[in-house]
């Protein structure tokens, strides 16, 4: 205020000063200008009103006009010049709010903490056995061995005088009681005929580190970044609801009210991202030497720094998606039960396993989930021309896919893009509240 040239302060619709800042203290008589008002309330206007000749303020109703159309340059200067000043008052307001500090910090630790700690005794190194499919080669020997040492186990059409093959195996698993019984189970019988046919996948193949265990790790940090992000982004809206129709009315633009809050969350976003993954990153590292495992959680994960940018991005996509939701909304009621509804798709598309693999999920997970595409750039799998070497039911991403941090990046960028249209649309369109 006491870098302006001149206020007017009206009560009542009354001009009861007009002047410099420093001179409206002595004027009211107080000692803070805020007392002023106080005075104002007790004394009324009347008291105060000064006469229409004093009154910078003309009286008499008048047609307005509209100012003249400006050129694009003078409008983006216009932009930049009011996102300056927004910009500042986001810094003040963010820096002086020690509570809210302390909460932005507390969360992604907290997290971190959470996440480790659910995950400390667990082995990202632990195998399993990879199965296959039968060759033509297999299938037909086992199609002609396999009946007869079924029936064999089963003792079906065996003659103890005759020295026919079925007849030995019949006699030598006589001997062996638990292997008899395994080879004539149905269920077994079920399963080999499967593997004959070609409907069923069961020979063994290789061992491999178990990669569910580390996409799912993943899947639990990428849901903590998405979470942390909207919640970020919506809170920023929500905390200036009442400020914002007014500030149009007055001529604050749309496109410079989003940039100062995009600002901020930038910064808050790196920050956190910043704290979650140093914590946890920190903490898997002793994790793993105190339980005496590998130092890397197998080698389905990227390396640290391009999970860091990943998890970044996701961040801020999701917080421009809250950016998104506090538009539609400023009521802090309202942006509560938003927040719940556009988190369950966002972790849905994003982590659940296998959901990803089907078309109309994961075109709709292009669009909108910036969950999918964080999860995505921060895991690997292993790929031999172009298809994914995992069995189908690990595939969290189909059967084959490009495998690139820099697509993934792309395709969040994309998503940050049209959410922050959708919110300037938004507020574009929001009716000013009258003076």
């Amino acid at each position: 205020i006491y870098k302006a040239d001149a206020i007017i302060i009206l009560a009542d619709g009354k001009v009861v000063y007009h002047g410099p800042p420093g001179g409206a203290c002595a004027h009211f008589g107080v000692e803070h200008l805020a007392d002023a008002f106080v005075r104002l309330e007790d004394e009324g206007a009347e008291k105060w009103a000064l006469l229409d000749s004093q009154s910078p303020v003309e009286t008499v109703l008048a047609v307005r006009e509209l100012p003249p159309k400006r050129s694009i340059t003078a409008r983006f200067w216009e932009t930049m010049r009011q996102a300056g000043i927004l910009t500042k008052r986001e810094f003040a307001a963010t820096l002086s709010d020690r509570r809210y500090l302390f909460l932005a910090m507390l969360m992604p630790a907290l997290f971190a903490l959470i996440l480790i700690g659910c995950h400390w005794n667990v082995n990202f190194s632990s195998t399993i056995m990879l199965t296959r499919d039968l060759n033509e080669d297999e299938k037909s020997s086992f199609k002609v061995f396999w009946p007869v040492l079924h029936d064999a186990a089963k003792g079906d059409g065996i003659d103890e005088e005759s020295l026919n093959f079925k007849s030995q195996l019949g006699f030598m698993l006589g001997k062996k009681p638990a292997m008899r019984k395994s080879l004539a189970s149905e269920d077994l019988n079920q399963i080999l005929n499967g593997a004959i046919d070609g409907t069923k996948t069961v020979f063994p193949d290789k061992i491999i580190k178990n990669p569910l265990i580390t996409f799912k790790y993943l899947s639990v940090q990428v849901m903590g970044i998405s979470f942390m992000g909207m919640l970020l982004g919506l809170t920023l809206m929500v905390r200036d609801g009442a400020i914002f129709p007014r500030e149009k009315a007055a001529g604050v633009l749309p496109l410079a009210y989003l940039a100062s809050k995009m600002t901020i969350i930038i910064l808050a976003t790196g920050f956190q991202t910043l704290i979650f993954d140093g914590i946890l990153e920190s903490l898997f590292h002793v994790r793993q030497m105190v339980n005496g495992l590998e130092l890397t959680p197998a080698e389905y994960r990227v390396t640290l720094a391009p999970m860091m940018l990943a998890h970044w991005f996701a961040a801020l996509g999701c917080a421009c998606l809250g950016v998104v939701l506090g538009a539609l909304t400023f009521k802090p009621d309202r942006a509560i039960i938003l927040l719940g509804a556009m988190m369950l798709p966002q972790l849905t598309l994003g982590t659940a396993m296998s959901l990803a693999t089907t078309s109309i999920p994961r075109t709709i997970a292009y669009v909108i989930s910036p969950t999918y595409w964080g999860l995505r750039a921060s895991q690997i799998s292993p790929m031999e021309n172009g298809i994914v070497l995992f069995p189908p039911y690990m595939r969290i991403f189909g059967d084959s896919f490009i495998q690139s941090v820099p697509l993934a990046l792309a395709g969040m960028t994309a998503q940050i893009i049209l959410y922050l249209f959708l919110a300037w649309l938004m507020l574009r369109f929001r009716r000013p509240e009258s003076a």
